[in-house]
């Protein structure tokens, strides 16, 4: 006599191992959270969103704020906001005028035409 044990066992491992492969797709699927990081790949909207919340958080050090300050003026200038690139990077020099990435990135601003 045939045992059913081992026939459900296999039907039982199948279903399991696709339904943890469709829920691995779905997490690697999900939208990756965007961080205000120079040279950043994404959409200069959300660069510019996640550079203001590290600015407006009381928590951040200044030093951080003003490197926040820097990545979102170059954002703002992938977006085609020069104006308000150069601003806020005379903003970061007037209270750093040492920050070098700041005169690179405001010498960037200058020579080069918005990328929008």
């Amino acid at each position: 006599m045939r045992s059913f044990i081992s026939p459900f066992a296999a039907s039982a491992a199948i279903v399991l191992a696709f339904l943890t492969a469709t829920s691995a797709r779905a997490e690697t699927s999900a939208e990756q959270p965007v961080t205000c990081a120079a040279l950043s790949a994404a959409e200069p909207a959300k660069v510019i969103e996640a550079c203001t919340a590290l600015i407006d958080n009381p928590a951040t050090p200044d030093s951080d704020r003003l490197d926040a300050a820097i990545t979102r003026a170059a954002a703002l200038h992938n977006s085609g906001q020069t104006g308000k690139a150069l601003a806020e990077l005379d903003a970061v020099i007037s209270k750093d005028p040492s920050r070098a990435r700041a005169f690179r990135q405001l010498t960037h601003v200058e020579l080069v035409e918005p990328a929008a």
